[in-house]
């Protein structure tokens, strides 16, 4: 019988899990799997030896787009379990998987969409929508990379940045969300399709970034029933089965407004949920991996 073996996937730069998902191992190896941290960008891994791929910290495939995505293809012509699945994975990649969700009727944050090269102005987006301040990001990116915050009155300044942006990728522009700052951005922990546990977290002083790396603080919550409910019902309209998902948004008067689904390599916070890792070893042991 082969060997339960369960690769859990990095990156080279920083090969090792992460404090929170190495709280995976003990639970995995109760349901009767051995698992190791392997990076995805490595180059010399026979992946057929594992029984099952799981995405946690591939936190530079931004960075190596293509390149990721190759190697998505290859592990998929393996026919080796990858979870999540490659093609969901390669969807939730790239923004404009928001506007699939929007016209399916989840409550998404306004976007102005800019296709590589495509010429613009900042003041005329502003002036049409009737935003003030601008958030803008690349369409590929994680843990806030190249976003930047335009402020009312700097719309010619930040013209020149996001021109030269627009030479190397696709742009979002969206307006500031003030619920970011006042209250913070909730992020829901849904695994093997139920709901797990919640932080909310708010940007730090004078910053509108709700991601650690940049100084925000994460408090662990319990969000009201109806925005759990909401949440499930943008999963419902993910057409794939999924082991893991972050949904990530404000609370605008009690709708949830979606900013992100977490679908490729979200931290998924088990160090602050003491039973997630095990409800995520068993979510994975219930999924047929053969």
């Amino acid at each position: 019988m082969p060997s339960k073996e369960i690769a859990l996937i990095t990156y080279k730069e920083s090969p090792e899990l992460s404090k929170s998902d190495a709280l995976l191992v003990e639970p995995l190896k109760n349901e009767g799997f051995t698992s190791q941290a392997v990076p995805w960008d490595s180059g010399d891994i026979d992946w057929e030896r594992f029984t099952a791929l799981v995405l946690r910290s591939c936190w530079n495939y931004h960075y190596n787009y293509q390149d990721f995505l190759t190697w998505l293809s290859k592990i998929e012509n393996t026919h080796i379990p990858l979870w999540n699945p490659a093609e969901v994975v390669r969807w939730n990649a790239n923004k404009k998987y928001l506007t699939d969700l929007e016209s399916k009727g989840v409550s998404t944050v306004p976007t102005v969409w800019l296709e590589k090269d495509e010429r613009t102005n900042l003041e005329d987006i502003a002036g049409e929508k009737k935003w003030n301040d601008l958030v803008v990001k690349p369409s590929v990116g994680a843990s806030a990379y190249g976003i930047f915050r335009v402020r009312s009155g700097e719309y010619n300044a930040a013209q020149i940045k996001i021109n030269d942006i627009l030479q190397q990728s696709e742009v979002m522009i969206q307006p500031l969300m003030e619920e970011v700052m006042s209250e913070g951005e909730y992020s829901l922990v849904f695994i093997g399709g139920e709901y797990s546990h919640a932080m909310l977290k708010t940007p730090k002083e004078g910053d509108f970034r709700s991601n650690h790396h940049c100084g925000a603080t994460e408090v662990k919550v319990e969000p009201d029933r109806p925005l759990i409910d909401q949440a499930y019902s943008i999963l419902d309209k993910v057409d794939s089965p999924l082991l893991y998902a972050r949904i990530d948004g404000i609370n605008r008067d009690g709708e949830f407004v979606l900013m992100e689904l977490e679908l490729i390599e979200p931290h998924l916070f088990f160090d602050q949920d003491q039973q997630s890792p095990t409800r995520f070893a068993k979510a994975l042991a219930n999924l047929q991996l053969t």
